[in-house]
């Protein structure tokens, strides 16, 4: 089982669950959330929200246990949208995350 993890600015969550439908993941969560860029440094999420510094969006975060296949299926979905939407200056980011043990 994998935790699928993903965020995108709030106007991009209908995409992103037609992509989750198109994985054959039906249950997942959504969660709205602020997401804020105020720091210019080299860190490697540095640009997660976008390209301009000390602004907010109303952005998702969309999570879903699912199977390791699935998530992978959502990861190629995610990246040829993004590469459609090449000027696109919020693109929607995803990680999966190994769930080791859960709860019966």
């Amino acid at each position: 089982m994998k935790l699928l993890i993903v965020t995108a600015v709030k106007e991009l969550s209908k995409s992103v669950e037609k992509m989750l439908k198109d994985a054959s993941i039906s249950i997942f969560s959504v969660t709205d959330t602020l997401g804020v860029k105020n720091s210019p440094d080299d860190y490697l999420l540095d640009d997660w929200f976008g390209s301009d510094d000390g602004n907010k969006y109303d952005s998702v975060f969309i999570f879903s246990f699912c199977s390791d296949e699935a998530a992978n299926r959502v990861l190629g979905l995610l990246d040829e949208f993004n590469g459609a939407e090449s000027n696109n200056e919020f693109p929607i980011r995803a990680f999966i995350v190994p769930v080791e043990n859960s709860t019966k």
